[in-house]
């Protein structure tokens, strides 16, 4: 990631001019005695004298010749490249054979000590865009950057020569005399201006006595990469000595960087910026400042709040190494303290190396507030702004010329102090004139102006997620709980809240019912109540006919509040008809406010001068949790809201639900039919998840005659992940399939009620019929199952009056048929009921898994009692369903090559195509290359997983660890392959099954990777291939759960050390033929590297057929490249390397 750090280099926008680099003709006829006291105008003209100079010297030693024949050489291999991609035929082969020349030339130019500063930043520039040329795949970016480089190199060109041609009429002047005549009259001015005891401002100071800042070791974190940029005027094709002057007397707004950043309290800086001593020549005024915001939970949990005695902001220093309090070390330095915002500095004329003066605070969660700290000829001013008070602090203070800056901003500071802990944005530096700010006119006009504070976090980003979709049943014993939770961060909602609708039935257990929790504490901290943050939104039934709404607030910056707020509203025995609960917080005017809406009437309550932390991730809990007992009742339609008032006209509660139960799953309505057929079922596949309430089916018949016989029919597989997770397996002793009954209204299992009823048990189906010659209305049977998860099963069941019998029949995929035959009496039947899927009177789980195919019979051919019967009449028009993934599909994660980094922050978890769902197949594979540096003892390579973000606990749950491999500096160097496999479907398992690959210190070297697992075979494995050795892994009678979705994390994830080097690459790949281990050949060859070292086999590979092979190397490069200036050559040339890696 790459911080914007706004650097003004002012001396550069007075010395660049149109035609030239160096203003010559001006310096060569500069009039010193005009300037007077002018210090800035005598800085730059000293340093323009030098400048030039140094140039005229370079001229006389041959170095501007150099630098002119690198760039005319450049220029050749630019326009050949250029002219290259024209042939597109060619294009592959040759974007790789300029693309090793130009790493040559960037090795040639980077290679060069350019101490001239004039001329250093164009070349810089260049190499710049050679490297971004290296880098890129794309032919359009490739042609584009090689444009603008071509226009670079001839402005360049131009300006070098007319500096030679120039500077050889310049031989006669005296420069050292020049230059001493300067440092006369600023020696002169600068006794003048301190003997009158000149101040610029005349401010109140902050007097409170401050305590020394005090050590602190804490752990060191991730660094980020800093870009100079350098802020010119926009007519600088017209500067001349006016407009110099102009253009030093007026001071510049500086804009930083606008994008956020996180500072993380025990990481290493963000901003770590170094200057020498060729930039600071004359410099006598610095400043810097950024806008910032303290964030008690975020990027870090900091429950204690300010505890500490300081917290690392930033510091300017003139030492490399520094220490912390030493003379120079805090030149300007900013901490923030328990009593606020402390401006450090040192005197070198006291010695004192650590002048302090604070600001005070109040209330600063996740206010945006403005930092500025400058100096100039014995002054350095802190500036702060909070909320739209702009205050400051003044030192008397003298520095010592700087000839080395260093700026560090965020982190732990070496070990001594914990970081500041939250956000930054619009990081500025200046250096010269108009860095130093003395007034709060000046800060609003050359700051404040062009580095504005960023947006409100919920400007125009309201958002509505629905976090439950119809109705659903709860019940008070049920132990398994769900966690609505996104682990990637959002925007910080000042406004959320939460509300839904409401069933409850009553039970004799007394106990207390939660409705939902909002907490911003993740399992392992929540305490239910005694962590601020707990309970951010709770709302609960208790037994004293009431709702409780409980909510947090903080007191101070120090970690103190109250964790648990309430208040209540009576529910007047409404509970039990439909009613919306909702509850909410909206930061801004500090206030949270409950409602529920009964059929009858509105009640509300609202909490006053509430202080919640400002977070971006939330965790929801629905009808139960690890501490109240589950909602018993029903659940229905609940939304979580952000940036948004949930009761403004926009989101009015939606109509009150019912329980009108919808047919979804298409059956056909029976009709009498006296001779046997094959009817075709819809072929529709219909989701059923244990937790859903409504039926997915449900169909009636009646008619005056007699019905003789009856019977249905479906396929069904059980899942123990889809469509609802269940985490803890098959837990209930039953769960409900199907019935027939002839009640219209049933109540179970009393008379009619289980005509024909199949339920799933714990390890076998159940058929259950009616005698009514014994009045038993739970006469029944089982048909054992072993494995059935994802098993695609046949069920019929019928019955006849004519033989008084019942006849069920299972088919397990293409397993035999097996059947139960029960002797029972039924009275005459003229209505019948079906109902397929649901909670069935809310008294079972559903089925968990999918519907499809269903049919339902009457009369006499309805009954089937043979197998012969069944396949003919039954499965043959209705065979087995498809499967979902049956042609094999390759998910390229990485095209070439990807660069990870050990403190990269945690990327996205990667979803398989929408398009592969259910495979029995899959695997993962990609090359892999470790960049050398110290090892922790894991480091992620790839984990493919079933338990998305928060759900994943790394190896405790089943699918944690689907497919991973991870690699470890432990003996000599080893890979680790991990699985898992359930036991049985009651949660049994082993969540992390290893096998363990020596590669002997080889991951510097590009290796492959593949792992796959095949679902049929029950078996996962796979290799490792090496430069010098393939090693393999197999694990057997491994059992995957079937599911619709992958989750891919590459490199790194929440729980290990990301990987440091390149993977390229790199496919997941699904369906039929994803655990072959016979790879496309373009995928067994390493990627080709991006980066400047990139790896190359055989030079062979790259070159065209009758082509002339010429190693290039360093010592022929130059005149390789003028080669290529010919227009027409004898002979094909291909020009190469052979490069070991």
């Amino acid at each position: 990631m790459i911080s914007g750090v706004a650097v003004i280099w002012v001396l550069l926008e007075v010395l660049i001019a149109k035609s030239s680099l160096i203003n010559i003709q001006f310096l060569a006829k500069i009039d010193i005695e005009s300037y007077g006291c002018d210090n800035n105008m005598l800085i730059e003209a000293e340093e323009g004298l030098k400048q030039l100079n140094q140039t005229i010297h370079y001229i006389q030693i041959g170095k501007i010749e150099e630098y002119i024949n690198e760039l005319r050489e450049l220029y050749i291999l630019v326009k050949r490249e250029l002219n290259e991609q024209l042939f597109q035929t060619f294009v592959q082969i040759e974007n790789f054979q300029y693309s090793y020349l130009f790493k040559q030339k960037f090795d040639s130019l980077k290679h060069i000590e350019i101490k001239d500063k004039l001329i250093n930043p164009q070349f810089e520039d260049i190499r710049s865009l050679i490297n971004q040329i290296i880098q890129t795949l794309d032919n359009q970016e490739r042609k584009t950057n090689c444009e603008i480089l071509s226009q670079k190199i001839e402005i360049l060109l131009e300006q070098l020569t007319y500096i030679e041609v120039e500077c050889q009429n310049l031989n006669d002047i005296n420069f050292e005399e020049l230059i001493s005549k300067i440092q006369k009259i600023r020696n002169k001015c600068d006794n003048d201006l301190t003997s009158q005891q000149i101040k610029t401002v005349d401010l109140q100071l902050n007097k409170d006595e401050q305590t020394q800042l005090k050590d602190i070791f804490i752990e060191l974190p991730e660094q980020l990469q800093v870009i100079k940029k350098s802020f010119q005027s926009e007519n600088d094709d017209q500067i001349n000595l006016s407009i110099d002057k102009e253009l030093i007397m007026n001071q510049l707004c500086v804009s930083g960087e606008s994008s956020i950043l996180d500072m993380f309290s025990s990481q290493k800086q963000i901003i770590d910026l170094k200057v020498n001593d060729s930039k600071l020549e004359g410099v006598n005024e610095y400043g810097y400042g950024y806008w910032i915001r303290w964030l008690t939970r975020w990027p870090e949990q900091q429950k204690e709040g300010i505890s500490k005695p300081w917290y690392f902001i930033s510091r300017l220093t003139k030492n490399d190494p520094y220490d912390n309090i030493s003379m120079g070390d805090r030149i300007l330095g900013i901490w923030l303290g328990q009593s606020g915002y402390t401006f450090v500095t040192n005197d070198v004329t006291s010695q004192n190396p650590n002048l302090q003066k604070t600001l005070s605070y109040q209330d600063i969660e996740g206010v945006w507030t403005y930092i500025h700290f400058s100096y100039k000829q014995g002054q350095a001013i802190g500036i702060l702004r909070i909320e739209e008070e702009t205050r400051m602090v003044v030192f008397d203070a003298i520095h010592e010329q700087p000839n080395f800056l260093r700026l560090i901003i965020g982190g732990s500071d070496l070990n001594q102090y914990p970081g500041f802990n939250g956000q930054i944005s619009s990081p500025i530096f200046k250096l010269g004139a108009g860095s130093f700010i003395n007034t709060e006119d000046d800060f609003n006009r050359f700051v404040m102006a062009c580095n504005h504070k960023p947006e409100s976090d919920c400007r125009d980003k309201s958002q509505i997620i629905q976090l439950t979709q119809g109705i659903k049943k709860y019940d008070i014993s049920q132990s398994q709980f769900y966690e609505h939770f996104n682990n990637q961060k959002q925007e910080f909602p000042t406004i959320y809240g939460i509300g839904g609708w409401y069933k409850y039935i009553e039970i004799d257990q007394e106990s207390e019912n939660l409705a939902f929790r909002i907490t911003i504490n993740n399992q392992k901290i929540n305490n239910n109540v005694e962590e601020l943050g707990d309970r951010t939104l709770v709302v609960w039934l208790s037994q004293k006919q009431q709702y409780t709404f409980s909510t947090y607030s903080y007191f101070n910056m120090y970690g103190s509040g109250q964790s648990n707020i309430v208040q209540f509203i009576e529910n007047k025995d409404k509970h039990t008809q439909w009613h919306y609960i909702s509850f909410q917080y909206n930061i801004e005017i500090r206030q949270a406010y409950g409602q529920i809406i009964f059929k009858d009437e509105k009640m509300n309550l609202k909490f006053e001068n509430i202080n919640h932390y400002l977070v971006p991730i939330f965790r929801i809990f629905i009808g139960n949790d690890q501490f109240y007992s589950g909602f018993n009742g029903y659940i229905a339609d609940v939304n979580y809201v952000t940036c948004q008032d949930l009761f403004n006209q926009q989101f009015n509660p939606s109509k009150i639900p019912d329980l009108i139960n919808h047919i979804t799953l298409p059956i056909q309505v029976p009709e009498f039919n006296s001779e046997y057929q094959c009817y075709i079922s819809d072929n529709t596949i219909i989701d059923s998840a244990y937790d859903d309430i409504q039926s997915i089916a449900e169909i009636e018949v009646s008619d005056n005659n007699l019905i003789e016989g009856y019977g249905y029919s479906f396929w069904l597989r059980y899942l123990t992940r889809y469509p609802k997770p269940m985490y803890q397996g098959k837990t209930q002793p039953l769960y409900f399939v199907s019935r027939l009954t002839n009640n219209i209204n049933y109540q179970d299992t009393d008379k009619g009620d289980r005509l024909l009823g199949i339920w799933q048990g714990q390890g076998f189906y159940t058929f259950f019929t009616n005698d009514y010659k014994t009045n038993n209305w739970n006469l029944n049977q089982q048909i054992e199952y072993y494995d059935i998860e994802g098993v695609w099963t046949f069920f019929y069941f019928s019955y006849s009056n004519t033989f008084n019998k019942a006849v069920g029949f299972v088919k397990y995929s293409d397993q035999e048929s097996q059947s139960i035959t029960i002797n029972a009496q039924h009275e005459n039947i003229i209505y019948l009921k079906l109902i397929i899927g649901g909670s069935d009177l809310s008294i079972y789980p559903a089925i968990n898994g999918q519907f499809t195919k269903a049919s339902f019979k009457i009369g006499s051919t309805a009954f089937i009692d043979t197998i012969d019967k069944l396949n003919k009449y039954a499965l043959e028009c209705n065979p087995q369903p498809n499967e979902f993934c049956d042609q094999y599909v390759q998910q390229n994660v990485i095209e070439n090559i990807q660069k990870f980094q050990e403190q990269q922050d945690f990327l996205s978890e990667i979803q398989s195509n929408s398009q592969t769902q259910f495979p029995n197949e899959y695997s993962v594979f990609g090359w892999f290359k470790w960049e050398p540096t110290k090892m922790e003892l894991w480091h992620l390579a790839f984990r493919l997983h079933i338990n998305k973000e928060e759900t994943n606990k790394n190896d405790e749950i089943l699918g944690d660890r689907t497919l991973a491999a991870w690699v470890s500096p432990s003996q000599n160097g080893i890979y680790a392959m991990a699985t898992y496999s359930y036991k049985n479907l009651d949660r049994n398992g082993e969540p992390n099954i290893v096998q363990i690959i020596p590669q002997d210190q080889q991951e510097t070297k590009w290796h492959f990777i593949f792992f796959s697992y095949d679902r049929i075979r029950r078996i996962a494995g796979g290799y490792i291939k090496f430069q010098n050795k393939q090693e393999s892994i197999h694990f057997d009678n491994i059992n995957h759960f079937l599911v619709p979705q992958f989750y891919l994390n590459i490199g790194k994830d929440h729980f290990y050390k990301s990987w440091n080097g390149y993977i390229g690459k790199l496919t997941m790949n699904l369906c039929n033929g994803a655990s072959n281990q016979n790879i496309n050949e373009d995928f067994m060859n390493p990627p080709t590297n991006t980066y400047p070292n990139f790896y190359v086999t055989e030079t062979k590979e790259i070159c065209l057929i009758d082509t002339k092979i010429i190693q290039v190397t360093q010592e022929n490069l130059s005149s390789v490249i003028n080669s290529l200036q010919e227009e027409e050559t004898k002979e094909k040339v291909c020009f190469c390397s052979l490069m070991n890696d």
